[in-house]
């Protein structure tokens, strides 16, 4: 999945920041905000019912 132009990874500096880092993704992803970016990669013309 590309998360902005050209960008398909999320780069950390250490180890500290993996668990506050998938608790942003996971929020971003109950609150619907990957939703668009998934859509428009995976061809679809109306969002996914949850």
């Amino acid at each position: 999945m590309e998360l902005a132009k050209g960008k398909n990874a999320i780069a950390l500096n250490s180890m500290n920041e993996v668990e506050g880092t998938l608790r942003k993704l996971q929020l971003a992803v109950l609150g619907g905000e990957l939703d668009a970016i998934l859509e428009q990669q995976i061809g679809l013309s109306k969002p996914i019912a949850k």
